[in-house]
């Protein structure tokens, strides 16, 4: 494989950046080898990896007994020596033999580089762990990419486009028309950091847990997506999540498929502000709400419904213990076999 190093400070375009930069509405762009690397490393060119069920197994990073799929050097005490523009894909028929035990990584780094601009697709096949786009233990997570049109994955992780611990996950995407997922769906998540403009949509599929646009643990989810155009979620929707932080201005859409329920956006323990979430079709097991928090206020959240049924309630915001003020719900189709009510 040819392989590209920076010399002297020069900046250098990572290989297949204007193909990927066309093909990725979401993506942050294509950054120059070598802008955001640490320590000076040398930068080593994007690769592509393609499981067939053969060959190609490695230590997963997070597992180090179990076997994954990602670019060479992924399980280095740094990580995958390209950061960006990794083109990972699993595609082979399960024996018996050749699933893999650990997870499937665009890119992986335990240190604190930006990690951005993957891309995993996962066709066939079984993944015991998580399939993720990106991953930086300690910097930010952007634009990558995870898709998912067939195969299944195990409980043991997650599906993300992005995921970072320490740093921020934004604008990643993750998209899903085919396969059976039996973890949560996320378009990005941080454990520590935002989680912005994240997306994740879903046209077909059988998904067993939640979906989610963004995640945040303990930083704030704003300005996330789910788009939902077929396919079965059973458990529920969150345009944008946080634990502790906020969830502002997330969106939720479903037109086809089957939901256990949705929220545009939910905080439990900071603000939910902003959201909406628009049902056009569709089945709806039990609640639709706008955004809702535990503790924190709820203001100026909206639930807009013009087809579908909803099968208990429909409530613009709610919270617990927090103020619930300026939110709305609008009627104009569809069936709802419960309260409806601006806020509660």
């Amino acid at each position: 494989m040819k392989r590209q190093q920076t010399k002297g400070g020069s900046r250098q375009k990572a290989p297949g950046c204007w193909r990927r930069k066309a093909a990725r509405s979401l993506a942050t762009g294509c950054a120059a080898l070598g802008a955001t690397l640490a320590m000076g490393s040398a930068v080593q060119g994007a690769e592509t990896v393609i499981y067939t069920g053969v060959v190609g197994l490695q230590p997963d990073p997070m597992l180090s007994t179990l076997s994954a799929i990602g670019p060479t050097g992924m399980n280095t005490p740094g990580g995958a020596t390209s950061v960006s523009d990794n083109d990972v894909s699993v595609n082979y028929t399960p024996d018996g033999t050749n699933d893999i035990t650990g997870s499937v990584y665009g890119a992986f780094r335990w240190d604190a580089t930006v990690v951005h601009d993957n891309l995993v697709t996962l066709n066939d096949g079984t993944v015991s762990g998580s399939v993720t786009g990106g991953y930086s233990h300690q910097g930010a997570s952007e634009g990558n990419i995870t898709v998912v049109s067939g195969g299944t994955v195990d409980a043991g992780g997650s599906v993300t486009g992005g995921w970072s611990n320490s740093g921020d996950a934004g604008n990643n995407r993750v998209e899903i028309s085919g396969g059976t997922i039996n973890t949560a769906v996320l378009g990005g998540y941080s454990v520590n950091g935002n989680a912005s403009g994240n997306r994740a949509i879903v046209n077909g599929g059988n998904m067993v847990y939640n979906v989610g646009g963004g995640f945040s643990m303990n930083g704030h989810a704003t300005d996330n997506h789910v788009e939902v155009r077929d396919g079965s979620i059973g458990t529920g929707i969150e345009g944008g999540y946080s634990l502790n932080g906020n969830a502002d201005g997330n969106r939720v859409e479903v037109s086809a498929g089957t939901v256990g329920f949705f929220r545009g956006g939910y905080s439990q323990y900071g603000t939910a502000s902003g959201n909406r979430a628009i049902l056009s079709g569709g089945t709806i097991g039990y609640e639709v709400n706008g955004g809702a928090s535990f503790t924190g206020d709820a203001t100026d959240n909206h639930v807009e419904i013009y087809g579908g049924t909803v099968g208990t309630h429909a409530s613009g915001g709610h919270s617990i213990d927090g103020n619930v003020s300026g939110n709305t719900v609008t009627l104009a189709g569809g069936v709802v076999y419960g309260p409806v009510r601006g806020g509660g």
